[in-house]
C-alpha cells in the first residue's frame, strides 16, 4: 500500500512524540492548539515585482565605481607626478577611497593597507577628493520646459516621480515650470533615464550643454574680458628716477588700486611703463606736470 505525503508526515511526528516525555508532549499539543489553523499559503508573492523594483531603484541610485586604471591615468596628469612613476599600490588605495566614501579606513583590505599601523593616509585622501572633484566638474547640464498650462502641482508630482526613480539630482522650478538636471560621471545613465521620463510628460528640452561647451564659453568670456580691459587702458612712459613720486600720485593722491585701475609695465632703458585706466589719464597728467615729471605716451 502506498503512503501519501501527509500520512508520512504524521508517522514521523508520532515517532518523535514517542521519544519525548509526557510533559513535553503536552506542551507541544497546547502550542499547536493556541496557534490555530494555518493560513493557506501560495508560492505567489503579494507583490511579485516589489523586490525587482526595489533592486532596480537601488541600482539606479548607486554611483558608478571607478577603476584603478582610471584613477592611475588621472594621477599621471598631476604636476607632482610629471617626472615620477605612479605606483599601482597608490592608485589602488585612492580608487578604494573614491569608491568607498565615508567608510572607515580600518575596513580597507589588508592587501592595500600600509604596513605601518599608525598611517593616516593623508595624501591618498587628498587625491581621492581631488579625483572626485575633477570628475564632478565634467558634467552635462540639461533644462526641460513643461507644456503650456502647467500647474505647480504638476511640477511637484513630476519631481516626486523622478525622486522615486532614483533621479535625485533634478532641480524643479515651480514658477517657470522647468526641470534642471546636472549629469555627473558618478550617475550612470542619469541623463538618458530622465529624458525618457520627461518625454512621457511631453516636456520640451530647451537647453543642453556639455562640459566641453561650458569650458569653451568660459574661455571666450575670459578673452573678451581681457580685450575690453586692454581697450580701457593706456600706456605711459615715465622716468625710473621719478617712480616713487609716480607711486605716491597714483595710490595716495588719486587713490587708485593696482591691477584694477593701473598696472606696472616693464622697463624700457631708463624708463618704465604704467598701464592706466583712460578715465584717470587727464587728472594723472595734470599732477605729473605740477610735479615736473616728464611723460610720454
Amino acid at each position: 500500500m502506498k503512503l501519501t505525503k501527509n500520512q508520512l508526515k504524521e508517522l514521523v511526528k508520532e515517532a518523535i512524540l514517542e521519544r519525548i516525555s509526557e510533559e513535553d508532549k503536552l506542551k507541544v499539543v497546547q502550542k499547536k492548539d493556541s496557534e490555530g489553523p494555518k493560513k493557506a499559503t501560495t508560492d505567489i508573492q503579494d507583490n511579485p515585482f516589489g523586490d525587482e523594483e526595489k533592486k532596480e531603484k537601488k541600482d539606479e541610485s548607486v554611483s558608478r565605481r571607478f577603476t584603478v586604471k582610471e584613477v592611475q591615468k588621472w594621477m599621471k596628469t598631476l604636476e607632482e607626478n610629471r617626472y615620477k612613476k605612479v605606483y599601482n599600490a597608490d592608485a589602488r588605495r585612492v580608487a578604494w577611497m573614491v569608491n568607498n566614501e565615508g567608510v572607515d579606513l580600518q575596513e580597507m583590505p589588508k592587501s592595500m593597507s600600509k604596513k605601518w599601523t599608525k598611517a593616516q593616509y593623508g595624501r591618498e585622501r587628498y587625491l581621492a577628493k581631488e579625483f572626485v572633484k575633477s570628475k564632478t566638474e565634467q558634467m552635462n547640464e540639461a533644462v526641460w520646459k513643461l507644456p503650456k498650462g502647467f500647474k505647480a502641482s504638476d511640477v511637484d508630482e513630476l519631481d516626486a516621480e523622478l525622486y522615486r526613480a532614483g533621479l535625485r539630482g533634478a532641480k524643479p522650478d515651480f514658477n517657470k515650470g522647468t526641470i534642471t538636471w546636472h549629469d555627473k560621471p558618478g550617475r550612470v545613465g542619469g541623463l538618458s533615464r530622465i529624458k525618457k521620463i520627461l518625454k512621457k510628460h511631453k516636456a520640451k528640452l530647451i537647453k543642453e550643454t556639455s562640459s566641453s561647451e561650458q569650458k569653451l564659453r568660459h574661455l571666450i568670456r575670459e578673452i573678451l574680458k581681457e580685450q575690453l580691459n586692454e581697450a580701457k587702458m593706456t600706456n605711459l612712459l615715465l622716468p625710473i628716477k621719478d617712480r616713487p613720486k609716480v607711486v605716491n600720485i597714483l595710490q595716495k593722491k588719486l587713490k587708485l588700486k593696482i591691477t584694477k585701475d593701473f598696472e606696472y609695465g616693464g622697463k624700457k632703458g631708463s624708463n618704465f611703463v604704467i598701464e592706466l585706466d583712460k578715465k584717470f589719464k587727464n587728472k594723472f597728467l595734470e599732477l605729473l606736470v605740477s610735479n615736473n615729471i616728464k611723460v610720454r605716451g
